[in-house]
């Protein structure tokens, strides 16, 4: 199959990968697709393959970024792999993407190797964040598991802080997932976000936390293969009964400590702004980039008050909830996953 159609709550997304030579593996969004649409309408519309693009009567930023209001055309390189792009339709929508791939360099971070992953952490995240922010929704940089009554208890923290290993955790309790990674923020509770379900499903049922080995990856990339039905249970909607804010020390005992509404908003804030600028190999990672460009272009676009409104909507959510700073050991504790499970 070369066109693709995902459906994740209210953003419709379409991609043409028929003209080009990646395979499309669909890992990351498997849980989202969908066969068609039932309208014409599609938020984000990708094709994927070569393209050109004049660059006549653009502003410049860098020598890298290239635009015109509601467009903007870059190139850029992350881990080995290299890529071009032109999106129109970035304030107006809906947006058109083209996207060309370098086959050169792509060996040296072999996951890279797949269109699938770039579009994803290149392209969709950013814009698609900017989609749900227009509609008051906000993708937390967090994991979240759902108890049999349909509270939410959700991790936060930045990476490598044990989110994923808390809910793996929670799950084999019995909890329902609603994401290791992400979740989705709106004025009605948390959505989930399972994107690379099948993965997750492996560390559940495979592996004890998750970090992974080099021969973890193997097996995970023979488990993909397989391309097996994941067995993990996915929650709807959710309510939010507690915010834990995780923070990994070198101390011996773990321990917790409440937090006020500021406090809880701010770190977790901090948390999903890292996610924006954080520093992977001693590059700038390449998701964000592009929207900082186009605002150095066109100073109406409104891209900081992103951070504004994503307060303002967690103030509200969180209210009234049980929000605690939990500090971590430097060795898993099993018998403090129950010290954060809605403080049971």
């Amino acid at each position: 199959m070369k066109i693709h159609y995902f459906k994740i709550h209210n953003i419709t997304l379409r991609i043409d990968a028929s003209q080009t030579m990646f395979p499309w593996l669909v890992q990351k969004m498997d849980y989202f697709r969908i066969q068609r649409p039932d309208a014409e309408h599609v938020d984000i519309d990708v094709r994927i393959g070569k393209f050109t693009y004049n660059c006549d009567d653009c502003l410049n930023v860098d020598h890298k970024y290239y635009g015109k209001p509601n467009e903007l055309y870059f190139t850029h390189h992350w881990k080995g792999c290299k890529w071009k792009c032109h999106i129109s339709g970035i304030e107006t929508g809906p947006m058109l993407v083209h996207l060309e791939l370098s086959p050169f360099g792509v060996l040296r971070f072999p996951w890279l190797l797949h269109a699938e992953w770039v579009f994803y952490v290149a392209i969709f995240k950013p814009l698609s964040e900017i989609l749900w922010a227009r509609k008051n929704c906000y993708v937390l940089h967090a994991s979240a598991v759902v108890n049999d009554k349909g509270i939410a208890s959700v991790f936060t923290g930045l990476g490598s802080g044990l989110k994923t290993s808390y809910a793996m955790d929670l799950v084999r309790k019995g909890w329902t997932f609603l994401g290791d990674d992400q979740v989705l923020l709106t004025p009605g509770g948390l959505l989930p976000l399972p994107f690379s379900l099948r993965t997750f499903d492996f560390r559940v049922y495979n592996i004890p936390t998750e970090y992974m080995t080099p021969l973890r990856i193997f097996r995970l990339g023979v488990h993909l293969l397989q391309n097996k039905r994941p067995k993990i249970k996915v929650a709807g909607l959710s309510e939010i009964g507690a915010l834990n804010v995780l923070i990994r020390t070198g101390n011996t005992k773990a321990k917790f400590y409440d937090l006020t509404l500021d406090d809880a908003v701010e770190h977790t804030v901090k948390n999903c702004y890292s996610e924006t600028v954080s520093l992977i190999d001693g590059s700038s990672a390449p998701s964000y980039s592009f929207f900082t460009a186009y605002k150095l272009m066109f100073p109406h676009f409104k891209y900081d008050m992103y951070w504004d409104d994503m307060r303002h909507l967690l103030r509200q959510m969180l209210k009234g909830k049980l929000l605690r700073r939990l500090e971590m050991t430097r060795i898993w504790n099993d018998e403090f996953i129950e010290l954060a499970a809605l403080g049971e």
